[in-house]
């Protein structure tokens, strides 16, 4: 299975190739053409879903497409009437390109392709030059690709400059900036706006509905504190940096029912000490919305507590994750002894059968999932049962959201890929709404 995404990307080296054979522009030219095309958007798409992302197949994957590109140029240009400075300008991107890789070589020790979307918005204009010459100039259409590709690239060199360990996973000054100094998170519209979606993905469920859920993080970053870390997106990433966001100054929630925050950190590390202050008062001052938070770090909730916090803000639903009997035995006693009106538990990843029992007083809910990682670990059915009939004794609600990237059901271990875990644990029916 891990090497069907490779397939399709010696496949568009093929393709490419094959477009030597037929005259530019006819029927069966433009068909090859287009199934090239499309292998480079169906060989990265069977690599997430599959899990099945490798070095090799990522640089397979670069390769490929300047094989395509380099083949669509060359079979193009005589019969577009192509100026020979244009022509010059092609082989620039090209010898600039070779420029970076031994550059990245001679830093590193190794070549280094990347895979911003600065890159990806760039060969994508290329595969689809053939169309754009239909209507459009050549000369022009090249020397705006041409600008486009400098540009990207001279980011690149910049980043490979910047960076002290090779990256080809940058996202760029175009949408993320990864320089180390900065005090304030660059993160960009893009890249935050998709984050926030799996966040709402995650948190949805009957009561909370996705539609009404606001994703606020006032600041990112985390470091591990449990086996529930383990395979966390941020330890993959080793960034280990608490920093502010653009959204930390945000106070104007008026419009907005429920606000999700603390799930691209922990609200309660001690790195964010300084800013919680600022953090409750915002909360203090909304008190028609709803905060939901979530935390691994439940021990250190009243560090920087308001002094009117009394028996807490009535806007305020605050969880605590629980991957294993050691965390639920450690957490939940802290929690249940805390002045928190509203309190939920988090078992994601769930990582073995837990016993809860006598900690679900108070509970508003209990939110299940395995965990979703290349790597995951196992979840099994049965402990996810035993859980749901412990909540229903409580007459506490349980919703399972997620089979993870592994579950064993009635013996057998399941491998489900990220496209289909919500809708599996969907039909398992595990889940209880009281």
């Amino acid at each position: 299975m891990k090497n069907i995404p490779n397939l399709f990307s010696v496949a568009r080296i093929i393709l490419a190739l094959g477009l030597f054979l037929f005259e530019p522009f006819t029927l069966v030219f433009m068909i090859i053409h287009i199934a090239a095309c499309l292998t480079d958007a169906v060989d990265g798409f069977l690599a997430r879903v599959l899990m099945a992302q490798t070095k090799f197949g990522a640089n397979l994957d670069s390769i490929a497409d300047h094989i395509l590109v380099a083949s669509i140029f060359i079979n193009l240009a005589p019969v577009l009437s192509v100026k020979p400075w244009i022509i010059g300008l092609v082989v620039s991107v090209f010898i600039f390109k070779a420029f970076i890789i031994l550059y990245a070589v001679r830093k590193y020790g190794k070549s280094v392709f990347s895979h911003s979307y600065g890159h990806k918005l760039g060969a994508t204009l290329c595969f689809l030059f053939p169309l754009f010459v239909l209507w459009l100039d050549a000369n022009v259409v090249i020397s705006v690709l041409v600008a486009y590709m400098w540009l990207v690239m001279t980011e690149e060199v910049f980043i490979i400059k910047k960076s002290p360990e090779p990256n080809p996973n940058f996202k760029g000054f175009l949408f993320e900036s990864i320089n180390a100094s900065e005090e304030v998170s660059n993160t960009s519209v893009v890249m935050t706006w998709i984050k926030k979606l799996l966040i709402k993905r995650a948190v949805a469920n009957k009561h909370m509905p996705f539609a009404k859920l606001v994703v606020w993080e006032p600041w990112e970053g985390c470091t591990p504190v449990s086996e529930a870390c383990k395979n966390c997106y941020y330890n993959y990433a080793q960034d280990t940096r608490i920093i502010k966001t653009k959204e930390f100054d945000k106070n104007n929630f008026k419009q907005t029912k429920i606000v999700i925050t603390g799930f691209m950190s922990d609200i309660f590390h001690p790195n964010a000490d300084d800013w919680r202050v600022d953090f409750w008062r915002k909360i203090k001052e909304n008190p028609k919305t709803t905060f939901l938070l979530l935390t691994k770090r439940i021990e250190r909730f009243r560090v920087g507590l308001p002094e009117d916090w009394e028996s807490g803000y009535p806007n305020v639903i605050l969880g605590v994750t629980v991957e294993n009997q050691q965390q639920a035995d450690l957490r939940l006693p802290v929690l249940c002894d805390l002045p928190i009106k509203l309190k939920y538990i988090s078992c994601s990843p769930l990582l073995e059968e837990i016993n809860i029992k006598s900690y679900l007083k108070d509970i508003q809910y209990v939110s299940v999932a395995g965990e979703v990682a290349k790597q995951g670990r196992l979840l099994e059915l049965e402990w996810v049962i035993a859980l749901n009939k412990q909540c229903k004794e409580a007459g506490v609600s349980m919703f399972f959201k997620d089979t993870g990237s592994l579950i064993k059901v009635n013996g057998k271990v399941k491998k489900v890929y990220p496209l289909f875990q919500r809708r599996l644990a969907k039909k398992l029916s595990v889940s209880n709404q009281m």
